[in-house]
């Protein structure tokens, strides 16, 4: 038997779980991304895929909740009215009643109606079944706990997914202007692709979250890291070809200077010296071309192809390079004839002072050998010099004296 104090109890605890179920259905129904699924946000999503297949029959499922929810309201109402009308003759009766009502099937649901295929022509119309409030309690529970975690997984979805498109929108914008800063309009059709890709998966993304995830980043990262690193290798080709114009700037004046040092060698090597054979050097129209070639890479620079521009500054430099070798080369080639001539002067010099200390010690020389050194110091400073005639005169000369010495030595 019931006694009066556990049916009073027994309805409070059906007060407070149904408060609780009132709590926790508000708290669903204001979360904005159930709003947004149930349409009671005004912005209704058609749902497809994956997502469709998971979130519907929730929704549906917790859509009845309100309605079973009444129906516990209403036999716990009932239980309610039951229980104030306890008198002290049918005390144990209604108390009975309660009971029958809190734990036998009080509540009458409709029975699901059964599947065409599955009915015989003989077989009776669906009836009203029975429920138990705390089993309809367990079913609504287990409906809360699928649309909650349902609803749950779609905005985990969103939260993941919303910032990782505004990210690859920004990229977008970032990606275009690099292009249009760079000037590659080849870089266009790629924007373009990216930006439809965009729209086209954040379509996915608004109706069908959970079938996505993954597939966006696929979708779009390769892209736009491609993309990315090409606009960033041309930037640096860029940056590299603007650095090497201003180096190939400062390398033509010095092989212009160095082509003028060499056309100044040859003229002077014909005043200097007599039959002397210097390198051919550098055409100067090929050297004065220089300015023209590498203002045109720079206008392919400008642009916009930095690929193109870099090859060709890399070929002017090669050339450049070797019209300065060819310039060096006569540089190199007048140096030597000069050094030659000073060598020869040299050794001349040392062999008279060396015929002037014998002399001293009282050794007599050829009468000549004076009058050839002299006219081997003509030679050389004859202009143009002929340095083969010097360099006979001065071994001549310098093979006399060696030989006047060794004389001079033995006695």
């Amino acid at each position: 038997m019931t006694s009066e104090a556990e049916v009073d109890q027994l309805i409070a605890s059906w007060d407070v779980r149904l408060a609780r179920v009132d709590e926790n259905l508000i708290a669903l129904e204001g979360e904005p991304t159930y709003q947004i699924l149930s349409g009671r946000g005004g912005q209704k999503v058609t749902l497809e895929g994956i997502t469709r297949q998971k979130v519907l029959p929730a929704l549906e499922a917790l859509g009845q909740l309100f309605e079973q929810r009444q129906r516990l309201t209403e036999v716990v109402d009932r239980a309610k009215a039951v229980r104030a009308s306890v008198g002290f003759w049918d005390k144990e009766q209604k108390l009975l009643e309660i009971r029958e009502l809190l734990y036998g099937p009080s509540i009458k649901m409709s029975a699901a109606p059964t599947p065409l295929s599955r009915r015989n022509l003989l077989d009776p119309a669906p009836t009203d079944v029975g429920v138990i409030p705390e089993q309809l309690l367990f079913a609504m529970s287990n409906a809360f706990q699928v649309a909650r975690d349902a609803v749950a997984e779609v905005s985990q979805a969103w939260r993941q997914l919303d910032p990782f498109l505004e990210g690859v929108e920004r990229e977008i914008a970032s990606l275009k202007a690099a292009a249009k800063e760079l000037g590659d309009a080849s870089a266009a059709p790629d924007v373009e692709w990216l930006a439809a890709e965009l729209a086209r998966v954040r379509g996915f993304v608004a109706t069908d979250p959970l079938g996505v995830q993954g597939g966006a980043e696929a979708a779009l990262t390769p892209r736009v890291e491609q993309l990315r690193h090409r606009l960033t290798e041309q930037r640096a080709a860029r940056g590299r070809v603007s650095a090497g114009l201003e180096e190939a700037a400062a390398f033509e004046r010095e092989c212009v200077a160095i082509h003028a040092s060499a056309r100044a060698a040859r003229a002077r090597a014909r005043e200097e010296l007599s039959g002397a054979a210097l390198p051919a050097g550098a055409d100067e129209a090929l050297v004065l071309g220089l300015s023209a070639w590498r203002e045109k890479i720079a206008a392919t620079a400008l642009a916009g192809r930095a690929g193109p521009a870099e090859i060709g500054l890399k070929r002017w430099m090669e050339t450049a390079r070797s019209y300065r070798a060819l310039d060096e080369a006569v540089l190199g080639a007048f140096q030597a004839l000069l050094g030659q001539r000073t060598e020869l002067a040299g050794r001349l010099s040392a062999r008279r002072a060396q015929l002037d200390a014998l002399v001293a010690r009282g050794i007599a020389a050829p009468k000549d050998l004076v009058a050839r050194g002299s006219a081997a110091e003509a030679l050389l400073r004859a202009r143009p010099t002929s340095l083969e005639a010097a360099s006979r005169a001065v071994d001549a000369y310098a093979a006399e004296v060696v030989a006047l010495a060794n004389r001079a030595r033995r006695g």
